[in-house]
């Protein structure tokens, strides 16, 4: 660490220094990691489409507010106009720019706490940062805090800046989308559980047609003489089709037992 700059390590996540002491940023869930991702292409479909500037996610910036030591800081998204580090800037100074992010936009997580949050802004706009881009996955809510005060936007509002120029964002739509990858997201994992557990259920079959055979073509064959389970997996693969409605390749046959099994051969994804 120099008297001039403090300089952190590199971590995952990212480390910055705030209100005095290094802090480590929470690693992203989810849900943080998809509405991150949302703004990130929003900005960067706009900064590109304008030649406007650059955009990148958790992109270290070495911020110097007046009279104080340059720290760096890392936003979760952060957008640097060609205004402030000119398109043909070298390499070496777009990796970790020396000044601050033109807008920083940070996702809240439920571990952050408000002081370290705020000590954030007020670095980023005293270092000369235009906006600086709050959202609230909770309250479903975006925060654009700059020079002129606080403006909060909810369901209906539309995010406008002017140091966006040309940018819109409907507030509605961006949580609406996000919420909606994120069931995708637990269903679709709830479904490759199932595809494992349906991939095994043909050596189930297997050993149910065993023990029938075993029994000798008995008229009558009692599920708890099956292998243990086989009952309960019916059961479940059964409930769980017929609730989602997925497409099941199945060839059921009934054997002379009444034992009633199923080979599944695929599932199409939702």
């Amino acid at each position: 660490m120099s008297m001039h700059e403090i300089v952190l390590p590199e971590t995952k996540p990212e480390t910055e220094w705030v209100r005095g002491r290094a802090l480590q940023k929470v690693s992203p869930t989810y849900g943080h990691g998809r509405l991150q991702g949302l703004l990130l292409m929003a900005l960067t479909d706009w900064a590109e489409r304008g030649g406007r500037g650059r955009v990148a996610p958790e992109w270290r910036f070495r911020v110097a507010p007046p009279n104080a030591i340059v720290r760096p800081l890392v936003p979760d998204v952060g957008y640097l106009s060609y205004d402030a580090l000119p398109a043909d800037a070298p390499f070496e100074d777009v990796q970790v720019p020396l000044a601050p992010p033109t807008v920083a936009v940070e996702v809240l997580s439920p571990d952050d706490r408000r002081r370290n949050i705020e000590s954030k802004i007020a670095t980023y706009l005293s270092a000369g940062t235009s906006a600086v881009v709050v959202v609230d996955p909770r309250n479903e809510t975006i925060a654009i805090h700059d020079h002129d005060g606080v403006r909060t936007l909810c369901s209906g509002d539309v995010l406008v800046h002017t140091v966006l120029r040309g940018f819109k964002l409907d507030v509605a739509a961006l949580f609406a989308r996000a919420k909606r990858w994120l069931r995708y997201g637990c269903v679709r994992t709830a479904v490759q559980r199932l595809r494992r557990c349906v991939e095994a259920a043909a050596d189930v079959a297997a050993e149910v047609q065993r023990h029938i055979a075993v029994a000798g073509g008995a008229d009558t064959f009692d599920d708890s003489r099956a292998p243990h389970g086989v009952g309960d997996c019916r059961n479940i693969f059964q409930r769980y089709f017929d609730a989602r409605d997925l497409a099941v390749v199945a060839n059921p046959a009934r054997a002379q037992t009444g034992v009633v099994h199923c080979l599944f051969g695929a599932i199409d994804l939702p």
